[in-house]
């Protein structure tokens, strides 16, 4: 893929998404590592495993999404203040210029105010 940003901006928008990428990684790995093994250790040492009751999943599961909620609320908050410690902003609407899954980088045009950031 071919890039259109200047290469600042680019080097600024790859520090970001690489800051982002590792944050979702660490939330997915907490949320969501930690407590199935906890579930796999549960049920090694015990020496016939029984079956979770639904009460019990939904005691585990509901807190769980809150926390997920709440990091990725974090992380994308962590994005907007990379973006304002680096300068990364738009020239128009002074809006953050990172977006995860936005094609800026291949036509230049911003999602939100949808002008060129190239000149």
């Amino acid at each position: 893929m071919n890039c259109v940003l200047p290469p600042d901006l680019e080097a600024k928008r790859l520090a970001i998404a690489k800051r982002h990428n590792l944050s979702l990684f660490g939330l997915m790995l907490f949320v969501v590592g930690i407590p199935m093994m906890a579930l796999l250790v549960r049920n090694t040492q015990s020496k016939c495993p029984r079956p979770m009751p639904v009460a019990a999943i939904l005691a585990f599961a509901i807190p769980r999404i809150g926390l997920e909620f709440a990091g990725i609320v974090r992380i994308f908050k962590h994005d907007q203040q990379m973006c304002r410690e680096l300068g990364f902003r738009c020239p128009y609407c002074q809006k953050p210029l990172y977006e995860p899954r936005s094609g800026m980088s291949l036509n230049g045009l911003f999602p939100k105010c949808h002008r060129s950031i190239l000149s």
